[in-house]
C-alpha cells in the first residue's frame, strides 16, 4: 500500500566543495562514508566502487560528522534520513547536496499475507484521501521526513 514517501538515496557532500560526480569514474577520485553493509554501501559495490574509495564505519552519525569536518569529501546515504541526522546532530543541511542519485525507490506499507483485503483497501482510501488534502506533506514537514 502506498506509496508513501519516495526515499533518494545517494552520494551527499558539502555545497561549498562544489564536486561534480558525472559517473563512476568520477566516484573512484573521492574518499566516501558508507555504513558497513549499508544499502548506499551496497549500490556502490554494484557499480564498482571498491573499498579503497570507502571510508567504512557501522555508524551513520559518524559518517555525517565526519563530513562535516571534511574527514570524507562524501557519503553514501538517502537524503530524508540526512536531513534528519544532520539536524540531530545540530548541522545545517541546507549546506550540503546530492551530487549523485545511486537509487530512487517508493517507500510503501507492508501487510501480513493474512491481512484481508478490504483492510488494505480501506487503508488505501485513507491514504489517498490525505495525500490529496496535502495533509501527508504536512506531516512530512513536521517530522522531518
Amino acid at each position: 500500500m502506498g506509496p508513501i514517501f519516495q526515499n533518494t538515496s545517494g552520494l551527499i557532500a558539502k555545497k561549498a566543495r562544489g564536486l561534480k560526480i558525472g559517473g563512476v569514474e568520477d566516484i573512484r577520485k573521492y574518499k566516501v562514508g558508507t555504513v558497513i553493509e549499508d544499502v548506499g554501501e551496497q549500490y556502490l559495490q554494484k557499480l564498482g566502487i571498491g573499498q579503497e574509495v570507502m571510508d567504512q564505519t557501522n555508524s551513520i552519525l559518524s559518517n555525517v560528522k565526519k563530513l562535516d569536518v571534511g574527514r570524507i569529501d562524501m557519503i553514501a546515504n538517502g537524503w530524508r534520513g540526512f536531513i534528519a541526522d544532520a539536524k540531530s546532530l545540530g548541522i545545517d543541511p541546507d549546506l550540503y547536496e546530492m551530487v549523485y542519485v545511486l537509487n530512487k525507490a517508493d517507500l510503501d506499507y507492508a501487510f501480513h499475507t493474512a491481512t484481508q483485503d478490504w483492510i488494505i483497501e480501506e487503508l488505501q482510501k485513507t491514504m489517498d484521501e490525505l495525500k490529496a488534502e496535502g495533509k501527508l506533506k504536512e506531516l512530512e514537514q513536521k517530522y522531518g521526513l
